[in-house]
């Protein structure tokens, strides 16, 4: 079964998890939504040039930095500096606060988005194989480009599995989602490990979006 089929996944359920939905079928919609209201809030800075109204689109962007994937990132917030530096360049009067709120909003998008990418380890229930697999195919520790490299030697199954892994999925949850066993799920996870030479969750989470693109 094709894991496109199942990426109406329930979304809530990890919202707050560091770069959420990387590989997931909401990631453009939400970043649609997100790119409108940053629009309209500038729109309304324009509008009301007395007041720094542009300072609200800090949220929708910071939301932005922690749930989506990177390309959709750089997109949003190509759009955002675009419209804030027009406002610069319009609100004569309120120039001088309008850097500063550019200038602080800024460092904190980018702490922010640091803080998802380094953190991507905290996210909960990952699977991960089994002592007895992982010591059958232990895997040796290299660079991220030779994970990725590996991909190609990855079985359909195996990526399918390793796409549901890397995004947060339980071995329980892919075996229900593929509807195969846990114990299969656990082994594909460790022959996956060995494949990319990954030795941890984190790796796999890490390299979440070319699993994605690879098909």
């Amino acid at each position: 079964m094709h894991l496109a089929s199942h990426r109406m996944v329930p979304l809530f359920r990890r919202t707050t998890w560091p770069r959420a939905l990387v590989g997931h079928v909401w990631d453009a919609p939400i970043s649609a939504a997100i790119a409108l209201v940053v629009t309209l809030t500038f729109g309304l800075e324009l509008l009301t040039p007395r007041d720094v109204v542009a300072a609200v689109a800090l949220l929708p962007l910071l939301i932005a930095v922690w749930v989506l994937s990177t390309r959709w990132v750089v997109g949003v917030g190509a759009l955002a500096g675009v419209q804030f530096a027009t406002a610069v360049a319009i609100e004569a009067g309120n120039r001088p606060t309008l850097v500063i709120t550019g200038v602080v909003g800024l460092c904190l998008l980018l702490v922010a988005r640091g803080y998802a990418v380094s953190n991507l380890h905290s996210l909960k229930g990952q699977p991960n194989p089994t002592p007895t697999e992982a010591s059958r195919v232990r895997p040796t520790p290299t660079g991220a480009s030779h994970s990725i490299s590996g991909i190609g030697a990855l079985s359909q199954r195996e990526l399918e599995v390793a796409r549901l892994a890397s995004r947060g999925h339980t071995a329980p949850d892919i075996g229900r989602i593929l509807h195969i066993g846990e114990r299969t799920v656990e082994t594909h996870i460790a022959h996956t490990y060995a494949k990319l030479h990954i030795q941890s969750k984190a790796q796999l989470i890490g390299i979440c979006e070319e699993l994605q693109r690879r098909g």
